[in-house]
């Protein structure tokens, strides 16, 4: 069902703050543009390493933004599925909560999530053009 880790991002209540100290004190390279509310950072190893602020993490998985206090702050992990309509029933049928909301990227990747026993969320991903990682 997993193929592999896709990435990791870091929910925070103040993104400039997190860029600051990836960028700065860290020393990671981070693409942002000021006012945005997501940030990139780059990290040998890691596929996808995002720093995203926590009221546009509410809007884009729980389609509102008033869902700020159901986000979780902290790290989320992402796994790339071999088919996220399998993987989505067999995690329901196994008694896993998916939140409802999927995405679509212009990239061609699709999203779910699904509710951690800690509370935490996951992302359940499909993107055809990373099939060859893992394989």
């Amino acid at each position: 069902m997993i193929r592999h880790l896709a990435g990791v991002c870091e929910v925070v209540e103040d993104i400039d703050a997190a860029v600051v100290f990836y960028r700065d004190v860290v020393g990671i390279p981070v693409e942002f543009e000021p006012g945005a509310t997501y940030a990139h950072a780059t990290l040998n190893g890691v596929l996808h390493f995002g720093i995203w602020e926590r009221g546009a993490a509410a809007v884009a998985i729980f389609g509102d933004g008033a869902c700020r206090e159901r986000m979780p702050l902290g790290f989320r992990v992402g796994f790339e599925v071999v088919s996220l309509a399998v993987a989505t029933a067999t995690l329901q049928r196994r008694g896993a909560s998916v939140e409802d909301g999927s995405g679509y990227a212009p990239s061609g990747q699709s999203t779910r999530r699904v509710t951690l026993p800690s509370g935490s969320l996951a992302d359940l991903l499909e993107t055809p053009w990373a099939r060859e990682i893992g394989s």
